[in-house]
């Protein structure tokens, strides 16, 4: 009931940091990785895991039964409590999707590169957190719009101080600087820290026009201030009229 006529997968990336094979391979690469890894991309609040991902995934069921496939990348991980015979559910591993050579990868960003890449993904899909719910009842038209745009939400604009008190925020203005060099595009949109919609095939025009940068950190395996922030991705759409901005403050 209430679901779009065509369908909407939802993706999210999950990492038991808690698991201590996955802390001794991460050990092993911040020795190996011979670059100043940023404090904040290794902070152990990136990679700690309470279960939010049950409780996200008990919302979708309650408030959001219209989603069609869920698809949760994980790094040969499985969460104990998951049932994956649930019809609806798939585990991706991280070598389905990146290239070999960027593999071990701790950088989310890394990942986001390559999340166009799942298998049978649908050309409509929400990527979330796994801290992220469904608090309410959601229709599809909260993501997308009639015409099928998907609605991406903003804070508020960037300013300086913005910039330098984090290395997302890093990512970010070197990304919209990317696009203010290629097109001319002055792009200044905070993204907010919502569930995220997107359509594949504008993932696709957005990294063939910036493939280089996009590779470039695929191959991060840890976070870094000239990391692409997929927030281009959603900026891009904007510029080519294939999404649309709503401002939430």
């Amino acid at each position: 009931g209430g679901g779009a006529s065509y369908p909407i997968d939802l993706v999210y990336l999950w990492v038991d940091g808690n698991d201590p094979e996955i802390t001794k391979k991460r050990n092993l690469w911040k020795e190996k990785y011979g670059k100043t890894i940023n404090k904040q991309g290794i902070n152990k609040c990136r990679f700690i895991d309470n279960d939010e991902l049950k409780y996200s995934l008990r919302s979708v069921e309650k408030y959001a039964p219209w989603i069609n496939n869920i698809y949760i990348v994980t790094d040969n991980q499985i969460p104990k409590w998951l049932n994956t015979k649930h019809p609806k559910i798939h585990i991706v591993d991280h070598t389905e999707i990146m290239p070999e050579d960027t593999l071990p990868t701790f950088n989310a960003l890394a990942l986001e590169t390559c999340i166009h890449k799942i298998k049978n993904l649908s050309e409509y899909f929400l990527y979330a957190n796994d801290d992220m719910l469904f608090a309410n009842p959601t229709k599809p038209e909260y993501f997308f719009t009639t015409n099928n745009l998907p609605i991406i939400r903003t804070r508020e604009k960037f300013t300086n101080q913005i910039i330098n008190s984090h290395i997302y925020f890093q990512s970010l203005k070197y990304s919209y600087e990317l696009l203010y060099e290629k097109f001319g595009f002055l792009y200044s949109e905070c993204p907010h820290h919502v569930i995220d919609s997107y359509k594949k095939s504008t993932i696709i025009e957005c990294i063939n026009q910036f493939e280089e940068y996009f590779n470039d950190t695929a191959h991060h395996k840890f976070r870094q201030n000239d990391d692409i922030s997929r927030a281009i991705i959603s900026a891009y759409a904007y510029m080519t009229n294939q999404g649309v901005l709503k401002s939430v403050q």
